[in-house]
């Protein structure tokens, strides 16, 4: 007797996947070669952080060219928003315009898929060095006034960020898989595409 199951009746046929491409991987792997290189993470990463410059630079200064000094407000909110669409199309597409351009994507390290609901957490970590600095510049504005602690803008706003985010990049280049502190929590891995 043979264990195979015995053979369908007459006109009845048994519904079989068919297999996947050789060059497909399966469900859920994510193959070393596809992975993303840090440095093309690192262009997709400066782009959008340039474009939300550009257009932060772009909306304030031509607001004041038109006398509207509520064009100031842009200085948070046209960052919060580039945050928060990034969020969003890391969550359902795995890009923002700067992954579209460097041609890499965001994808469920288990899965293969969108992160979705893991991009908040993903994004958190990447804005937490301006999050942290903020915090920092608000606890040393608040010592009393002359107590030799200087408060650069600058520095805080840009310099100390910076600082932190290369330090996230030599994670992300030091991991086997190239998945840095974002993707650990976001559950993610960045693929080309």
């Amino acid at each position: 007797m043979s264990d195979a199951p015995p053979p369908p009746p007459d006109g009845l046929a048994i519904f079989e996947p068919p297999a996947p491409p050789a060059d497909v991987p399966a469900y859920g792997e994510v193959p070393e070669q596809r992975l993303a290189h840090p440095g093309l993470r690192a262009l997709a990463f400066i782009l959008d952080g340039v474009g939300t410059v550009a257009l932060t630079i772009v909306v304030v200064f031509g607001g004041l060219a038109l006398g509207a000094m509520e064009s100031l407000v842009a200085i948070l909110v046209v960052p919060l928003g580039s945050a928060l669409l990034a969020t969003v199309l890391t969550a359902t597409l795995g890009i923002t315009p700067g992954k579209w351009i460097a041609r890499v994507r965001v994808v469920h390290v288990d899965t293969g898929r969108p992160i979705y609901g893991w991009a908040l957490l993903r994004s958190l970590v990447i804005v937490a060095p301006i999050l942290v600095t903020f915090v920092v510049l608000g606890l040393l504005s608040s010592l009393p006034y002359g107590s030799g602690v200087p408060v650069d803008p600058l520095f805080g706003g840009l310099i100390v960020p910076g600082i932190l985010w290369i330090g996230m990049f030599a994670v992300v280049a030091a991991t086997p898989r190239h998945r840095g502190l974002e993707d650990l929590a976001g559950r993610s891995v960045v693929v080309r595409r």
